[in-house]
């Protein structure tokens, strides 16, 4: 499944950008996102996910190295291409000092640029990524340490465990996250654990009513996700391959598309650590899955060790 790469064109000159846009776009892997300044880039970089930034060096009120100043003082990780007429090697050194991956000559041949310039992204889109899910799985791994002393501490189990689910919604962007098995919902009478799970409250619904919904809607989800290819590996299920019972369980939670971690329990019975993300994302690399069940197994280690409840 390919993924479409948001890219921001940063050029005051209308035309141009254009014909950059309609060029990338028709590779068929990028969106491009135009803006005729600095400022209207930075603005829009605020509310709008963008994994690369290409921007001319010339341009009036803010130039390219003013925008790709400021935009490593927010964004550090975000790749970012120099575009200019100017062949000076003073230039290209002043650019690529001051962050930018990559300086490219406007001058160029179009299509020898459009394609210089795909290759240029794709490339720093996978190693932008590849750093991300490094340092994700490093963050993940020091929330399960923090996690596993909470509880050999003698902290309450499931407030050790929703505090853990917590911080790496927070991490992940996830918007909930849960553990255990979906099909018991409360601890049953041989005293084994049903689901624990964690929802950003910042949703304006009444917790309690919010997490007995999800329960029922996350058993269906994971149902229908039981029967999919790969379970050992995770499976991610977004608008782009969800079922018609998915796509309804992904509605009815509000969100864009789920990762959910295979996690056996208890007794051998099939649970899982999932992740509910209300923005669209890409399926998860390889180190962020072994992070993740790496997780899961800790809660799986703690749910036998404590016989927590939900």
């Amino acid at each position: 499944m390919v993924f479409i790469i948001p890219v921001l064109f940063v050029d005051d000159n209308r035309e141009l950008t254009n014909i950059f846009q309609f060029y990338l776009e028709e590779t068929g892997l990028f969106k491009v996102h135009i803006c005729l300044s600095g400022q209207d880039a930075l603005l829009y970089l605020k509310d709008n996910e963008i994994q690369a930034v290409i921007s001319d060096l010339d341009m009036p009120d803010m130039d390219g190295i003013v925008l790709l100043c400021k935009i490593k003082e927010s964004y550090p990780d975000l790749p970012f291409i120099m575009l200019t007429s100017n062949d000076c090697r003073d230039t290209a050194a002043l650019a690529l000092n001051s962050g930018a991956d990559f300086y490219q000559n406007k001058a160029e041949n179009l299509d020898i640029q459009v394609i210089d310039l795909t290759h240029k992204i794709i490339i720093l889109v996978e190693k932008a990524k590849a750093e991300a899910a490094l340092k994700s799985s490093d963050l993940v791994l020091d929330i399960i340490v923090r996690a596993a002393g909470r509880l050999l501490k003698g902290e309450d189990f499931n407030t050790g465990m929703v505090m853990a689910l917590k911080e790496l919604g927070l991490l992940t962007g996830a918007t909930g996250a849960f553990i255990g098995d979906p099909f018991h919902q409360k601890e049953d009478p041989d005293g084994r654990p049903g689901i624990i799970c964690w929802w950003d409250e910042g949703n304006g619904e009444n917790e309690k009513v919010q997490k007995m919904r999800t329960f029922e809607i996350f058993a269906d989800l994971t149902r229908a996700a039981g029967t999919k290819n790969g379970e050992d590996a995770g499976i991610f299920i977004s608008h782009d391959n969800a079922s018609m019972k998915e796509l309804s369980a992904l509605s009815s939670l509000g969100v864009s598309c789920a990762l959910l971690i295979p996690a056996m329990i208890p007794d051998e019975r099939a649970g899982y650590l999932a992740l509910f993300f209300t923005r669209q994302r890409a399926p998860p690399s390889g180190y962020e899955l072994n992070a993740y069940s790496t997780f899961a197994k800790l809660a799986r280690a703690a749910m036998a060790l404590h016989g927590g409840s939900s």
